[in-house]
């Protein structure tokens, strides 16, 4: 549930707040925050847990998130919803064409990563690099970092390209990761991309 929340409530609330010329730029700020945390979470979590217990980070993360959501409920501006009424049917919405194709790009987007972080340390100790993935990740979150910059200066002009981009670059990762080859470099290579 949490993830679904995530994913799908920022983005449509940032939306919702911006005004129309920055409505892209609103999004690709609010859903930063997924690479920052992949890329610093995970490893710095791990590093914590190492040196202080695993409970004391899971403590410190409860705290964290209590504090956040007292800041967001005292800070951002309640928005109304959608009148009762005015829910449009989900096969009617299934039937608007190019929303089917919208909604399996972004499930592909959102579960080939999800499946390569569930299964990164595995497959880096296969290629001999079990003690990288404190090193794999912040190179992921950076270029992630600096892909959210890039699509938020340009989605609100160029969002068809911006997608295709991606998907290339995300198929030539996992083709770079697919052949087996190339050692760390291969890794680091497809971690940016």
């Amino acid at each position: 549930m949490a993830a679904g929340l995530v994913w799908a409530l920022p983005a449509g609330y940032a939306r919702r707040l911006a005004p129309d010329r920055l409505r892209g730029k609103a999004v690709a700020v609010v859903m930063a925050g997924i690479p920052v945390a992949l890329a610093l979470g995970v490893p710095g979590g791990a590093l914590l847990g190492g040196w202080a217990g695993r409970r004391a980070v899971f403590s410190a993360v409860t705290v964290v998130a209590v504090v956040l959501i007292g800041w967001i409920a005292l800070t951002v501006p309640d928005l109304p919803g959608g009148p009762r009424g005015g829910r449009i049917p989900i096969r009617r919405t299934l039937a608007v064409p190019g929303v089917v194709p919208v909604l399996f790009v972004t499930l592909a987007f959102v579960l080939a990563p999800t499946v390569l972080h569930t299964c990164l340390a595995a497959f880096l100790g296969r290629r001999g690099m079990a003690g990288s993935i404190d090193l794999v990740l912040p190179a992921f979150g950076a270029a992630s970092l600096l892909s959210v910059w890039v699509v938020g200066a340009h989605i609100d002009r160029r969002p068809r390209g911006l997608v295709l981009a991606s998907a290339a670059l995300f198929a030539s990762a996992a083709a770079i990761l697919a052949t087996g080859s190339g050692g760390p470099g291969a890794v680091y290579t497809a971690a940016v991309l």
